[in-house]
């Protein structure tokens, strides 16, 4: 089982992100966010993950930039391959074979909002000096509050704190 998350930026008084299927929790999701904006600055990496990419299947500060050979997820072309990022979603449409209904991993107009937030787990709402980090209450209740946090006070101890403020929501 996955735990999803949507990586957003304010927009307004609101925000507005992209899914990242797996390794949503605070702990594997915050480090990976604060290495990338160190390491490309805020603008290049906010662009890479909400701009350019439609959503995530994982993020991977590591990733080459292509998938090995034989990888399942290049087998049908809804996946590739951003260096330094992860596996991210493409916009294509596949033919899933006589009598199966075509498939569309995502599309560039999908965005998780407060309104739609894509069964997440947890919110990172980043901006260039630090994340609020959000959870969805139950019932469609909206979302709950859990910190935020500048990115330069994150260490293994936060991640784990934050985490657990934000389960059982």
């Amino acid at each position: 089982m996955s735990t999803r998350s949507i990586i957003a930026r304010p927009e307004g008084d609101s925000w507005r992100g992209r899914y990242v299927h797996s390794d949503g929790y605070p702990t594997g999701v915050l480090d990976k966010l604060a290495k990338l904006i160190a390491r490309d600055g805020y603008d290049v990496a906010t662009r890479t993950l909400l701009d350019d990419n439609y959503g995530w299947s994982a993020l991977y500060d590591t990733q080459p930039a292509r998938l090995p050979a034989g990888h399942p997820y290049g087998k049908d072309k809804r996946f590739r391959a951003v260096k330094g990022y992860g596996v991210a979603y493409t916009d294509t449409v596949v033919d899933m074979g006589p009598g199966q209904r075509d498939y569309q991993q995502t599309t560039a107009e999908e965005w998780g909002t407060p309104e739609n937030d894509m069964d997440a787990d947890w919110v990172y709402v980043v901006t260039p000096g630090a994340v609020t980090v959000l959870v969805p209450q139950m019932f469609g209740e909206g979302f709950r509050r859990v910190a935020s946090v500048t990115w330069s006070s994150l260490n293994a101890d936060r991640l784990s704190k934050i985490e657990r403020m934000g389960e059982g929501s």
